[in-house]
């Protein structure tokens, strides 16, 4: 099996960019009554004119780029069309943001320019959506390009038919709410590898036991035994297009929820069920402004079983050590929005469970705590401040795929904004999927219990990586500095990686006497791994404020490091 080697695609900026243009919010109530279906057009050339901004990060290409768009909407139904060109072609990311005529955001979403560099956004009106004039910006890639168009909307003309009663047939069940993929029922053909089998397997050398399921069966059958005769080596499972790697003690931990009972005749199945892609689909959440899931690869339904004689079962509700499962890809789909999800059934939603790109980049590994229904799903999430274009559209796009990144809102990120000092912690818990023990060890007076960051800062105070103001405040509103988030971050870097893989740095900024003593060796190690760089090359401005969509950049430099 490939061992999972994770990374952020190489076009992810390693460095601060220039800022440009981004889309804001606003817009003016129009008069009512207009005729709905009406069309606007707008063209904007941008100037490749930008201003420099410090920071750690590098630049973009902002060469010129001629961007269009014309907004329709169809009176009977509500649809809104929004279609235009980009002079660069094929490939090009646009954002578009529909505003109210009071004001609000009505639809944010991007999308990518096809071939013959035309693009096309496409969505309905609520009935009850406000009548009048309606602002469409529309941003490019190329850092300033914007374009603003509009369309008018008035009511439907066509009146709502009435529902229509179906009668159900006699014996029919009520209809029930949308139901998780599911396993058909019957017997399932499994390959039996016997006791003599592994036995003579695990004296042939060292490394992991691996069994190819024959075509025809869908999973093994192995002894009751068999982690007792994996000894230490794992056993690696590959059934069709999935692989498995299982460690012994999970095994073992399966035949004691049987302790003291006779397991005579008993055994352990291992059964992997691709399900069908578009019940998946079904399952997914409405799309909404913004944010979308879609299917990107295998759908799987996976269990692990102790089987006794008698005919019962039992599972592992989790596993003391992990499974690492090997998911196939659709390799039409964008790779860094993809992950593993599995179905929550008491939540009745697809949760995020990570995942990593193999070696090859044509598998998708991901480290399962529990067996249920698994999917590859690509999750997309657009935010209203941060276009096309944005310097760090790409970067946030991608860690608010693996749920690492939150918005201020559903549809606003503030990329501007000064980064809290909570904020910064949770970043770095999410980064290094730490865990809290449960119990506060720290003494902050100023993180409540009942915040929303109070798991994160307790977790990142465990872990070292955060230290108080005092012994009793956090300060976690207020805003962090370029040196408070350089030596969090290094040591994020360190707890992950190991304090003796870092050297320190012979490069001295020229601020280099306005760093504070204890961020000093810090700073120095994270600028020789690579982390850190200074603004402008020589400066480091460790006083100056980080802001939100500047941590970002620096978790993903951390993960690039950490990954690659």
């Amino acid at each position: 099996m490939n061992r999972p080697i994770t990374r952020l695609q190489a076009r992810i900026c390693m460095a601060m960019m220039v800022v440009p243009v981004a889309l804001s919010g606003g817009g003016s109530a129009a008069a009512e009554g207009a005729a709905a279906g009406s069309t606007s057009q707008g063209v904007m050339m941008n100037t490749g004119y930008s201003s420099a901004r410090s920071g750690v990060f590098a630049a973009a290409d902002l060469s010129p780029n001629a961007l269009s768009a014309v907004a329709q909407v169809d009176a009977a139904s509500g649809t809104v069309r929004i279609t235009g060109t980009v002079s660069k072609g094929a490939g090009q990311p646009v954002t578009v943001m529909v505003i109210r005529p009071s004001g609000g955001i009505d639809y944010v979403d991007q999308t990518s320019s096809s071939s013959d560099g035309q693009y096309e956004f496409q969505y309905v009106l609520e009935e009850m959506s406000p009548r009048g004039t309606y602002l469409v910006k529309v941003g490019g890639s190329g850092g300033d390009t914007l374009v603003t168009t509009e369309f008018t909307y008035s009511a439907i003309s066509q009146p709502t038919p009435p529902p229509v009663s179906v009668p159900e047939a006699p014996g029919a069940q009520p209809t029930q709410p949308s139901q998780p993929p599911a396993v058909q029922p019957g017997p399932v053909p499994l390959y039996v590898v016997d006791a003599s089998s592994l036995s003579a397997v695990n004296t042939a050398g060292p490394g992991p036991v691996t069994i190819k399921v024959p075509a025809g069966n869908e999973g093994v059958k192995l002894p009751y035994n068999a982690g007792e005769l994996l000894g230490s080596r794992s056993l690696i499972i590959h059934s069709g297009a999935v692989s498995v790697e299982i460690q012994p003690k999970v095994l073992s931990d399966l035949v004691k929820l049987k302790a003291g009972e006779s397991l005579e005749g008993a055994a352990i199945s291992f059964i992997v069920q691709e399900l069908n892609v578009s019940e998946a689909e079904k399952q997914l959440p409405q799309r909404t402004a913004g944010t979308w899931m879609t299917t990107a690869g295998q759908v799987l339904d996976l269990d692990l079983a102790l089987h006794t004689q008698s005919g019962t079962a039992v599972r592992l509700s989790s596993f003391s050590e992990p499974i690492e499962v090997s998911f196939g890809l659709d390799e039409n789909r964008e790779k860094r929005l993809m992950g593993v999800y599995y179905w929550n059934e008491q939540q009745g939603a697809w949760e995020y469970m990570g995942g990593a790109l193999d070696t090859t980049e044509t598998r998708l590994i991901a480290k399962l705590p529990h067996f249920s229904t698994f999917a590859v799903l690509e999750y997309h999430k657009a935010f209203a401040d941060v276009p096309a274009g944005h310097w760090a559209q790409e970067t946030i796009t991608t860690l608010a795929a693996r749920h690492i990144v939150s918005g201020v809102s559903d549809t606003m990120f503030a990329p501007s904004r000064q980064v809290s000092r909570a904020e910064f912690a949770a970043l770095l818990v999410r980064t290094l999927s730490l865990q809290t023990s449960g119990r506060v060890t720290h003494s902050f007076q100023d993180v409540p219990t009942s915040s929303w960051f109070a798991s994160e800062v307790a977790a990142a105070y465990d872990a070292g990586l955060i230290q108080g103001k005092s012994a009793k405040a956090f300060e976690p509103h207020a805003g962090m500095t370029r040196e408070e988030m350089a030596v969090m971050l290094v040591r994020a870097y360190e707890l992950s990686r190991g304090a003796s893989a870092m050297s320190s740095s012979t490069t001295r900024y020229e601020d280099q006497n306005e760093i504070a003593s204890w961020a000093q060796a810090h700073i120095s190690r994270g600028t020789a791994a690579g982390l850190l760089n200074g603004a402008g090359g020589s400066r480091f401005l460790p006083k100056a404020s980080a802001s939100r969509a500047e941590a970002t950049q620096a978790v993903a430099n951390m993960l690039m490091a950490l990954e690659g």
